[in-house]
């Protein structure tokens, strides 16, 4: 074969600029983020929250202040909650697919164990609807329980027609 004969190659799509750490933003990509793969383990009371240093990172493009304003909401206002949120039970447990989401102060902050029984993958990005304070515990806890007993009103509901068809 000669070389005219060789079809050129097509143009190497460019990388999804993302964190090397943690979950992936979701899309629109935003300008900046921050992921890690956090230890996630049984503790005395919950589950324990715990960064490794070398496994986190920034992807994107910002300024340093970009970058230190969302490192400070991270450590000052998502973290604490996080952790307490683990502490209580409240992080959705290894195996769950559902994320658990913490927004506020025009940044969010998701994270999931992946079916991984032992590390948390996280990742923060600004959010432009993300406005108000991060919310603290009580109202995470309060946002949870309506929506378990609107589960278990559903649950209720499907089971009360089961038995109504004449199920065992």
């Amino acid at each position: 074969m000669t070389p005219a004969e060789v079809t050129p190659a097509a143009p190497a799509v460019p990388a999804v600029d993302r964190p090397d750490w943690g979950l992936i933003p979701p899309e629109p990509l935003p300008p900046y983020a921050w992921g890690a793969r956090a230890i996630y383990t049984r503790a005395e009371r919950g589950w324990a929250v715990d960064l490794v240093w070398d496994r986190s990172g920034t992807s994107g493009e910002a300024t340093p202040a970009e970058r230190k304003a969302l490192g400070l909401w991270i450590d000052k206002r998502a973290l604490p909650v996080l952790r307490a949120m683990a502490e209580a039970y409240e992080v959705h447990q290894p195996g769950d697919a559902e994320e658990t989401v913490i927004s506020g102060g025009g940044y969010t902050l998701r994270a999931n164990p992946r079916a991984s029984y032992g590390y948390l993958y996280i990742v923060a990005y600004p959010d432009p609807a993300a406005t108000g304070p991060a919310p603290g515990l009580r109202a995470l806890r309060s946002e949870r329980a309506a929506r378990r007993r609107a589960q278990d009103a559903a649950w209720k509901a499907d089971n009360a027609a089961w038995r109504a068809r004449g199920a065992p």
